[in-house]
């Protein structure tokens, strides 16, 4: 927090402006322009000024206690700021004539015409993601720091844009807000616009102005939360971009707390069910390469095919275009921004329905996606977390970097202890996040003061401070990685039985001077990845461990071999794995310079027990499993067969009726499309409702290499069944057809032994 605190203090607020100012045709006050995303040609230039407005009223506000003298001048900043930002408003509405609607209201750093070319579905950046952004730092300084002059600006811009969408019929507003990348072979129009609907809903709450609340509803769309309601993730189908998903959840959360309609409350729970099921890579961030070729692949901010962790993780090379491959030569993954927001969704969670494991899903990301962020001596901050094997933490400058993860960035590090308690009234208090701090729990009258050094160990402290005794009931959460947890009350253990992964609650009346112990013991663990059971994840307590390498780490044998082969190092927190290539074993927000690979792969283990298998080019193994022929080629390539199909390829394999199934297909890693097809199919169980296990693109995923695959079968699929159809349906891309395939060698269906 210090750390970023000195990086806040340190932004010349005249440099920040100078966009803003200059096109409100002020003076900037000689103030030469930041680089990065906040040049003057960066087409979503002062995105940042609303971050920094919401990270100084946050700092401002945790430091209260801590530094006044440094509270006060974050406090000074912030009024200062909005005062900047009331004066260009004004400014830019005597730009706009004295007839202009609203002519008092719109504030960014360019003119209108963006907003035009998106009301045309023309091309243009994220002009709605920069407004929320000013709207959402305007309103902290309000909600936060008691700025009524934010509050006004806010406002007024609410006014112009509400202006703006009343003039557009639904059917032009539901095209503006369209965010799903692939709808079949036509490109269509897609756009990011930030939390705008959490953003105006919060404003609405503020203003009661029903114009807010129509606003809100333009950025409502209606097809994303029968999705989410009606339970059916098609989020890696669509090709949608993570952390637009992930602020327009928020924006649900913030309809069901606003107005109580369940299928909000109902629609976020089931996004944040959809992540920690299958979108999450080990330490809970999410984003990546999408399952599509280029140009609609791009970057490592979008969601894939849930449960298809490998290819994210892993150093597949890959052609699919600009963006795609990090200079290390693998995909990126784990966009900071998800982290961040992600979490603000899943504190939700845990105050709809006080479930321990939403306050495991946010520790998991606490410790190792946001405290991952930083680097520890300068504040600069990274993009991505990446997990792939050679991956390095790329830190940001501090005047020519400027990215949305420096944005989301500093406001999370001004607001670190932020949902360690939650509170019903002044019956209960729950301890859901272990950072060091006091809380003054003004409706109950109490003050707890939290003594901790977690995540370095599991030992955490409660010490109460009232002026007269009180019953209430503390909820202390228990994580699920915490067997054998003690807690003790005035050095007296708790009667109840203590539970991982649920909170222990302790009803008593509580006196000034009672200690609470909470002794939650670190032990060593493997996490195997959704998709392939050879990789693991490694973790201690609540740390999530990496190994320190230029590449891919190995170990020959089972995980719990491995555990057992790991010691622990000097460094405090590490472990080492001896022998012929030795490898330390670092907590991930510990790690700044180091090379590190996510993911440990086992040599041999563990072990498979084959299904079934049909042989591609064995005519009694094809009419065995039922292979179709109609549209479909055979040929001879790479010293294998193969089989591809323009329409369909359908075929009967056996699975497990009880355990999870995996199917395995072998393509050879230099296929790809062309000008005339494209390599890209779903693979469909159309027995169990048509349901798409996954999809996929062949584009040159490891050339001059085999490109084996696995795809895991969901269990409540091939429940009770002993055999199943899967189809692989090509599907067009970019006005060209699809076709599936090219199948190599085998195809073929196991379980874990």
């Amino acid at each position: 927090m210090r750390v970023n605190l000195a990086y806040l203090l340190s932004i010349d607020l005249d440099r920040l402006l100078y966009s803003v100012r200059s096109y409100a045709g002020l003076s900037t006050r000689s103030a030469k322009p930041y680089g990065g995303w906040e040049a003057p040609t960066w087409g979503s230039r002062g995105h940042f000024i609303g971050h920094y407005l919401s990270a100084v009223s946050k700092a401002a506000k945790s430091m209260a206690a801590l530094d006044p003298e440094a509270a006060r001048g974050l406090a000074a900043r912030r009024d200062r700021l909005v005062a900047d930002l009331h004066q260009c408003q004004q400014a830019i509405g005597r730009l706009q004539g004295e007839d202009a609607p609203g002519r008092f209201g719109y504030l960014n750093t360019q003119s209108t015409a963006q907003f035009d070319r998106l009301e045309a579905l023309k091309p243009c950046d994220v002009p709605y993601y920069q407004i929320h952004k000013f709207m959402a730092g305007l309103l902290d300084a309000y909600l936060i720091g008691g700025n009524r002059q934010a509050l006004s600006v806010a406002t007024g811009m609410a006014n112009y844009f509400a202006w703006r969408m009343s003039r557009l019929d639904a059917a032009r507003i539901a095209a503006m807000t369209e965010t799903r990348r692939y709808q079949g072979q036509t490109p269509r129009f897609f756009m990011e616009f930030g939390a705008m609907q959490d953003v105006c809903l919060l404003l609405w709450r503020q203003t009661g102005n029903p114009a807010h609340r129509r606003l809100a509803a333009c950025f409502d769309r209606p097809w994303f939360l029968s999705m989410l309601a009606e339970d059916r993730d098609e989020l890696g189908r669509n090709a949608q971009h993570a952390n637009t998903e992930i602020a327009n959840v928020m924006g649900l959360a913030r309809h069901h707390e606003t107005t109580g309609a369940p299928a909000y409350r109902d629609a976020t729970l089931n996004f944040l069910r959809w992540m920690r099921e299958g979108h999450e890579f080990a330490n809970g961030s999410v984003s990546g390469t999408s399952d599509y070729p280029a140009p609609l692949d791009y970057g490592a901010e979008l969601f894939g095919t849930p449960g298809l962790t490998f290819r994210q993780a892993s150093v597949a090379p890959s052609a699919r275009g600009v963006g795609s491959v990090s200079s290390a030569g693998h995909r990126e993954c784990g966009e900071s921004c998800c982290s961040h927001n992600l979490n603000r969704v899943t504190a939700y969670a845990l105050r709809v329905t006080g479930d321990a494991r939403w306050g495991d899903a946010y520790e998991r990301r606490y410790v190792n996606a946001v405290l991952a962020q930083q680097h520890p001596a300068s504040g600069m901050l990274v993009y991505n977390l990446n997990l792939a094997p050679g991956s390095v933490k790329k830190f940001g400058t501090a005047e020519d970097s400027f990215w949305c993860c420096y944005g989301s960035g500093v406001e999370a590090y001004a607001e670190l202890p932020e949902n360690a308690f939650l509170h019903r009234g002044a019956e209960a208090l729950y301890v859901v996040n272990y950072v060091p701090g006091t809380l003054d729990w003004r409706a109950a009258g109490v003050r707890v003061t939290q003594e901790t050094r977690f995540p370095a160990d599991g030992r955490i402290g409660l010490r109460m401070a009232m002026p007269a005794p009180r019953r209430f009931a503390l909820h202390v959460r228990i994580p699920a990685w915490a067997s054998g947890a003690a807690v003790r009350v005035n050095d007296r253990a708790v009667s109840k039985v203590v539970t991982p992964g649920a909170f222990l609650p302790i009803t008593r009346v509580w006196r000034d001077g009672d200690r609470v112990e909470i002794d939650l013991p670190f032990a060593l663990r493997a996490e195997p990845m959704t998709d392939r059971a050879d990789m693991v994840s490694l973790h201690h307590g609540p740390n999530f461990l990496v190994g320190c390498a230029d590449g891919e780490v190995t170990f020959t044998g089972a995980s719990d071999a491995l555990l057992r082969a790991l010691r622990p190092a000097a460094e405090p927190g590490s472990f080492d794995l001896t022998g012929a290539s030795p490898v330390r074993f670092r907590p991930l927000h510990r790690v700044v310079d180091h090379r590190y690979a996510g993911y440990t792969r086992l040599i041999g283990e563990p072990e498979q027990r084959l299904l079934d298998e049909l042989t591609i080019g064995d005519a009694h193994s094809q009419a065995l499993h039922r292979l179709t022929t109609n549209r479909v080629r055979f040929g001879q390539a790479h010293g294998e067969a193969w089989i591809e199909g323009d329409e369909a390829i359908d075929m009967t394999l056996a699975v497990d009726p009880v355990r999870k199934t995996f199917l395995t297909c072998r393509y050879w890693g230099g296929d790809a499309g062309d000008a005339t097809f494209a390599r890209l199919f779903d693979i469909v169980l159309p027995d169990a409702g048509a349901v798409v296990v996954a999809t996929q693109s062949l584009a040159r995923e490891a050339p001059g290499k085999w490109h084996d695959v696995t795809y895991p079968l969901p269990p409540e699929l091939t429940k009770n069944r002993k055999r199943v159809t899967i189809r692989f349906l090509a599907k067009g891309f970019e006005r060209v057809p699809g076709r599936a395939g090219r199948l190599f060698s085998h195809v073929r269906t196991f379980r874990l032994a």
